[in-house]
């Protein structure tokens, strides 16, 4: 009895005269291995644009009446909270504009990053850099509160990986211009 027989295969690869070995895959040309980053890179600039979408859309909420969802950015809607708490006990509509602004501003600032995140990595380093802020400002508000915000948080953990995968798709293309051109290759982004 062969060990093939015993459910063995034999040690050289074969099976009945077959060689039964998987070839190895050519190597990507650069063209593949671009076109491929590119799309990873784009598909992934999508969740910058549903992070920033879902804070609109909840400050949108928030301005027309008192309803919030969940799984938004923590500044720009706390930020409304608090000017509207500080109008309402002190009256003090300055420093409540001020706050509405501040939440606006990075509401403004998100948006631009996104924009011009497809020509250049500075800016989803920045981008994950003011999420990655906005999720430690949403722990530190909601430290209270953990089994009501749990949805937040898996939202911002999301977040933070899809970003984080948009970085290192774009830092893989960097560097793959960089490998194939050398210090003559301009990589516009």
């Amino acid at each position: 009895m062969t060990d093939y027989e015993n459910g063995v295969p034999p040690e050289d690869g074969t099976e009945g005269g077959e060689d039964i070995r998987e070839t190895p895959e050519p190597p990507k040309t650069f063209a593949q291995r671009h076109e491929e980053l590119i799309r990873k890179a784009n598909g992934g600039r999508g969740s910058l644009l549903i992070i920033f979408c879902a804070a609109m859309l909840n400050i949108l909420l928030l301005m027309a009446g008192n309803s919030t969802m969940s799984f938004s950015m923590a500044l720009p809607q706390q930020s409304i909270l608090w000017a509207r708490l500080l109008v309402d006990r002190t009256g003090n509509r300055a420093m409540g504009g001020a706050l509405i602004i501040l939440g606006a501003v990075v509401l403004l600032s998100m948006l631009v990053m996104w924009l011009l995140s497809k020509r250049d990595v500075r800016f989803v380093i920045a981008f994950l850099a003011v999420y990655a802020l906005d999720t430690v400002l949403l722990i530190t508000f909601t430290t209270t509160d953990i089994q009501h915000y749990i949805l937040d948080y898996l939202f911002h953990a999301w977040g933070l990986f899809a970003v984080s995968d948009v970085l290192r798709s774009r830092l893989k293309l960097n560097r793959l211009w960089r490998d194939e051109e050398g210090d003559k290759g301009q990589w516009p982004g």
